[in-house]
């Protein structure tokens, strides 16, 4: 199915038009997220509380956590050629980790893919750079894919019957 994709003008298009965001999170659940947030003094970054709703249905099993989130990035097609370039414009906040106050943290590079609903998400991997700059971090890589059909469908030329 996807070889007859890939001869359709139509498929070819969503390729081009498939996005993707990109940020670095570092948070837990005795994270000081605020604190962090003033001390990596980097724009357009954000903190947020995830987990609340989990932790209302059973707290043992869901924590809440404070996370400090970098600046969201437009990402490439290939989102794991974006990683490296990510990582390096948040070296400053990758730096705070070494402070004792910070270093327990968990930490992951979060990707997120819109794709039209009627194809479905894509695959893709890393090569081995992207994975040990991940890695050097202590991180992780987390990868949500969710439908932008509003936004991608301004994109595309109508489907022929």
């Amino acid at each position: 199915m996807r070889t007859i994709r890939a001869e359709d003008q139509y498929w070819r298009d969503l390729e081009k038009v498939m996005r993707f965001e990109l940020y670095l999170a570092i948070g837990g659940e005795h994270f000081d997220a605020k604190s962090f947030h003033q001390s990596a003094n980097s724009p357009n970054s954000t903190v947020k509380r995830i987990g609340s709703r989990g932790h209302q249905i059973d707290p043992s099993r869901f924590p809440v956590w404070d996370v400090w989130e970098s600046e969201r990035v437009s990402g490439s097609n290939e989102p794991g050629d974006d990683v490296v370039a990510l990582l390096a414009a948040n070296s400053k906040a990758i730096s705070l980790l070494k402070d004792p106050r910070w270093s327990g943290a968990a930490r992951w590079v979060a990707i997120v893919g819109h794709y039209l609903d009627d194809d479905g998400p894509r695959g893709f991997s890393f090569d081995e750079k992207t994975v040990n700059a991940v890695a050097a971090i202590g991180g992780s890589i987390m990868i949500d894919m969710v439908v932008d059909k509003e936004e991608i469908l301004k994109h595309l030329p109508s489907k022929a019957p």
